[in-house]
């Protein structure tokens, strides 16, 4: 048998891997015109690589739990996240009197507001909820269209948070997380000290039981004392005993969860002494129950007066997270670098409009006892 001779072995040995493919007219089709299926794969492989890389850019809070959270920081933020709650849960009540809402309404406010950053947040140092100068700048936008009518300030403060995740998204798209570089702590110290300013003295007509009118800090103050001797004692008496009780734990025993302890006395005695039937205000039933998402029914005009106060809120909302993590910083664990602690200030702004956006659609108050509000 004669072998084959050298030029002949290159078409014997594709012959055997690969039939010869033939065009209809009976011809063999040359070897770099046969389809390859291997590059079509190649090029379908790297389409999902990329899909999931978008994921993963968008939802890096969940990335970081799903692949470098570690079971051992399960038990120590266990503890923690009841502290942080024990502390909140006092809190955004408080807030609730200040946007006029009903005090169910922030703590589901809370809830939606920590569940969307666990998924889109970029720092583990940072949680997300109602925040006082937030608070503070929400009341004031909604107090004048809401009439003093809570459900109507429920709708009110749902559509603006809604306007500030828009806001907050058109501000990722023109990558304007670049302003958190220009920021200063000395800004944070300067407008959270004018935010408490603005809190105690928008604060005092509940603190003493009294009712009068005023609208910037000079008004509200005048206004007060021109009623200051019609003051509730009974009311300033549960006031300043809470108020005792928080500096006293905090003083003695700052691990113990001093607004929580307080706010458990209170009621105590609310129930015991029946403090209502003296003219003390209660917080009263608070519904029970799920938050339904829909959107909040609020006109056009109502929109655009609110544009403006969601740019604001969104300028000092984000100053303040991005400033609370510059001025609140950590040492790295097992595995991070000190850059891994910084929060990425392009992502930043998507947790804020994911955030907002989840606040929105679940803070309306419909029938049947589910509540949920800014």
């Amino acid at each position: 048998m004669v072998s084959p001779t050298r030029a002949e072995r290159p078409e014997v040995r594709v012959a055997r891997k690969r039939p010869t493919a033939k065009k209809r007219t009976g011809a063999p089709i040359p070897a770099h015109l046969r389809p390859r299926p291997a590059l079509d794969y190649e090029l379908d492989k790297k389409r999902r690589r990329r899909v999931l890389g978008v994921l993963r850019g968008l939802t890096p809070g969940l990335t970081f739990f799903a692949t470098k959270y570690s079971r051992r920081s399960l038990r120590v933020d266990s503890i923690a996240g009841v502290a942080v709650a024990a502390y909140l849960i006092p809190q955004v009540m408080a807030y609730a009197a200040i946007v006029d809402v009903p005090p169910v309404a922030s703590l589901w406010t809370a809830l939606a507001a920590i569940v969307a950053y666990v998924v889109l947040g970029s720092s583990r140092i940072l949680s997300s909820g109602p925040e006082s100068t937030i608070a503070l700048m929400t009341g004031v936008a909604i107090a004048p269209l809401a009439a003093q009518n809570p459900d109507r300030a429920v709708a009110l403060s749902a559509a603006l948070a809604l306007i500030v995740a828009g806001w907050s998204l058109l501000a990722r798209l023109l990558r304007a997380g670049i302003i958190a570089e220009l920021l200063s702590i000395p800004l944070l110290v300067g407008y959270l000290a004018g935010g408490a300013v603005l809190m105690v003295v928008g604060q005092l007509g509940k603190l003493t039981g009294t009712s009068y009118d005023g609208g910037t800090i000079v008004e509200e103050v005048s206004g007060f004392l021109g009623v200051a001797t019609e003051t509730d004692w009974l009311t300033l008496a549960v006031a300043a005993s809470s108020l005792a009780v928080i500096l006293l734990l905090r003083w003695l025993a700052p691990s113990v969860p001093g607004p929580l302890v307080a706010v458990i006395l209170a009621t105590v005695a609310s129930v015991l002494l029946n403090l209502e039937s003296y003219g003390v205000a209660v917080v009263g039933q608070v519904p029970s129950g799920l938050p339904v998402p829909q959107l909040p029914e609020v006109t056009f005009d109502d929109v655009r007066v609110l544009l403006l106060a969601g740019l604001g809120i969104t300028v000092v909302g984000y100053s303040d997270i991005m400033l609370i993590a510059r001025g609140f910083p950590l040492s790295p664990a097992d595995g991070e670098k000190a850059a891994d602690l910084r929060p990425d200030p392009q992502a930043e702004l998507v947790a804020m409009a994911g955030v907002h956006a989840m606040v929105g659609v679940f803070s309306l108050n419909p029938p049947m006892g589910v509540a949920l509000g800014v």
